[in-house]
């Protein structure tokens, strides 16, 4: 089921390159920017679980190849408030903008970093600060248990209201480190979460990462979890908590990624909280492209399945994942 909802959305995304029937065209150029969101790579030979968010390592090189030959790519809060402040049209050498993020900082981001600077190419990492604290760590640990109590709650439909979340969160806030571990050995067991499986930049990584003239680093959370749903103590926990290490990192605290980015993950709470916290732009991960008038704090992305062919890798970057979601009503 799966490999047959990628193959219909590689046609569609090609034939409407073909057709040329995107969002980016040469009118809007400087009008429109699409942004392009990525968040495990693999090595070659590795066989991808998920192809929409695993990129082998090789194929993401081809990738970036062709989009920085076609594409004026930016990543700066100072190049979002060009577009979204001044009067006149963004327009550079006559090609279309797009922005390159980067959600979950997945250690074999190390991996990729030598790919990104051979074409000099500008990214946003957003990590998820809660999971790249060590396990050692209690607000690590903690993290953790909320992220994976969380899931347990859902999938057993033990969540009745925000009340419900309040006392997990409260609980999870005063037990110490031990009784925590506990908890989390149990949590952890027979979970098949990405989260479980995947290893993470650390902290130590992030501060190094975070001078790097090529990147910058801005919170995706403490403890990834639908921020929409949660009671508000819990959601400013998450905002306030992850950008103070965002700091202490050097990071950029102006940006913000929504865990799952899709509409359980943002309402006028969340956004209050961003907006009272310093945030100034906050990205999803519904394929809307960023127009003049957009929601600073709903801005779209879209993302590159495991393929590299010419068409695809173009026409998504001009915005095709928009009307395929459009028609979908997402």
């Amino acid at each position: 089921m799966q490999k047959t909802k990628f193959i219909i959305r590689y046609f569609f995304t090609v034939l409407l390159y073909l057709f040329n029937l995107l969002p980016l065209q040469k009118k809007n150029i400087g009008k429109i920017i699409n942004v392009i969101n990525f968040h495990y790579f693999l090595e070659k030979h590795q066989k991808p679980i998920d192809p929409s968010i695993e990129v082998n390592i090789d194929i993401f090189e081809k990738q970036l190849s062709i989009l920085s030959k076609k594409f004026n790519i930016i990543s700066t809060k100072k190049n979002l408030d060009s577009f979204f402040l001044e009067k006149n049209n963004y327009i550079k050498n006559n090609k279309h903008y797009l922005i390159l993020t980067i959600d979950d900082a997945d250690y074999n981001f190390l991996r990729v970093l030598p790919i990104i600077e051979k074409f000099k190419i500008k990214v946003l990492l957003f990590a998820p600060i809660g999971f790249c604290l060590p396990i050692q760590d209690i607000v690590g640990i903690r993290s953790r248990c909320l992220h994976f109590s969380y899931l347990q709650y859902q999938n057993e439909n033990l969540i009745k209201n925000k009340e419900t979340l309040l006392e997990l969160f409260n609980k999870f806030s005063t037990y110490d480190y031990e009784y925590l571990n506990k908890i989390y050995s149990k949590l952890k067991k027979n979970n098949d979460s990405f989260f479980i499986k995947k290893n993470f930049l650390s902290i130590s990584d992030l501060n190094k990462i975070a001078k790097h003239d090529l990147v910058t680093v801005s919170s995706h959370s403490m403890s990834h979890v639908p921020l929409a749903l949660l009671p508000k103590k819990w959601i400013n926990w998450e905002i306030k908590e992850s950008l103070k290490y965002i700091q202490e990192c050097g990071g950029n605290l102006s940006l913000f990624s929504y865990p799952y980015g899709n509409k359980n993950s943002v309402n006028n709470d969340v956004k209050k909280c961003l907006q009272l916290h310093g945030v100034n732009y906050a990205f999803t991960t519904r394929a809307k492209t960023l127009k003049k008038n957009s929601n600073y704090f709903e801005l779209g992305r879209t993302f590159l399945f495991n393929n590299s062919d010419l068409y695809y890798v173009k026409a998504t970057a001009r915005g095709a994942n928009q009307i395929f979601d459009q028609i979908l009503n997402r």
